[in-house]
C-alpha cells in the first residue's frame, strides 16, 4: 500500500514538507546520515539548524566587527575635534 501526502506519523511532532533533492543528493544525505548515525530526516533537520546557527553567529561578528570600527572612527573623530579647538588629546 503506497503511502499518501496525508499519512501522519505517530509520535513524530512537527510539519512535514516535501522536497525535491537533485540527482545524487538523496545518496549522499543516505551516506551521511549513516556516517553520523542518525536518519536521514534526522542529518536534513541538522544540516539546516546547523546552516542557521551559522548565519546569525556570522551575523553577530559582522555587527560586533561594525560596532568596534565605528567606535574607533567616533574617537579618532572626536580626538580631531579636540585638537582643532585646542582640548587635550
Amino acid at each position: 500500500m503506497a503511502r499518501t501526502d496525508t499519512t501522519v506519523l505517530v509520535g513524530q511532532p512537527g510539519d512535514q514538507f516535501k522536497v525535491r533533492f537533485p540527482d545524487g543528493l538523496r545518496e549522499s544525505l543516505k551516506v551521511a546520515a549513516k556516517a553520523n548515525k542518525r536518519s536521514v530526516n534526522a542529518e536534513v533537520v541538522s544540516r539546516l539548524e546547523a546552516s542557521f546557527q551559522t548565519s546569525s553567529a556570522l551575523n553577530g561578528e559582522i555587527a560586533a566587527m561594525i560596532a568596534q570600527h565605528v567606535d574607533a572612527e567616533v574617537q579618532r573623530r572626536l580626538r580631531e575635534i579636540a585638537l582643532k579647538i585646542g582640548g587635550a588629546q
